[in-house]
């Protein structure tokens, strides 16, 4: 029953924003954001993994940690581990799992379902739902990226694509364009 009601209760959430289409002269083929909670940007993923990516699509340096935040489905429990690979290229993300820690080929957390940042203006039944943890991300340069992840015994795959376009600020989602400011949702 638990796990019917959270597929029923992902689906209602669930928003496609953004298409699984290549940026013009791009093949990288990214996974769709979703709206799938409504105080944190379009997450990439599926369930029970989604990530909401801090550059918003655009690669900002070699030496940047990109505060990234982690969407976990709580009715599956266990260890994150998540590594990334360069697709389009050669090259490894490295992660920290706190903005201030040193930097690893790997992103480990036990029991990650347990921990949890919890997002500003988040309601409580969402917190039942969902476990939030962030970490930091350093990509070499910009390119096509995949992030391998296994939560609990669930593996997945999640592509995202960064841009080395001049970055401009007041950009909006629309598709595969960057999210600097959304739009206020209504409840």
């Amino acid at each position: 029953m638990r796990l019917a009601g959270m597929s029923t209760f992902i689906s209602a959430l669930l928003v496609t924003v953004s298409s699984a289409e290549s940026l013009p002269g791009s093949s990288c083929r990214a996974t769709p954001k979703l709206e799938l909670v409504s105080v944190i940007a379009p997450a990439a993923g599926s369930y029970p993994v989604w990530v909401v990516d801090g550059s918003y699509g655009h690669w900002r340096g070699a030496e940047v940690r990109v505060k990234t935040a982690w969407i976990l489905a709580r009715d599956k429990p266990g260890d994150l581990m998540v590594v990334a690979r360069k697709l389009d290229g050669e090259g490894q993300a490295l992660f920290a799992s706190r903005l201030s820690a040193n930097l690893s080929a790997r992103l480990f957390i036990a029991d990650a379902d347990r921990t949890q940042m919890i997002p500003g203006g988040i309601e409580p039944g969402i917190l039942r739902q969902y476990s939030f943890r962030s970490s930091g991300v350093t990509y070499p340069s910009a390119g096509c990226w995949e992030f391998q992840i296994r939560y609990g015994n669930t593996e997945s795959r999640i592509v995202l694509e960064l841009t080395d376009r001049p970055f401009n600020s007041s950009w909006k989602q629309q598709d595969d364009k960057v999210l600097a400011d959304p739009e206020p949702k209504e409840h």
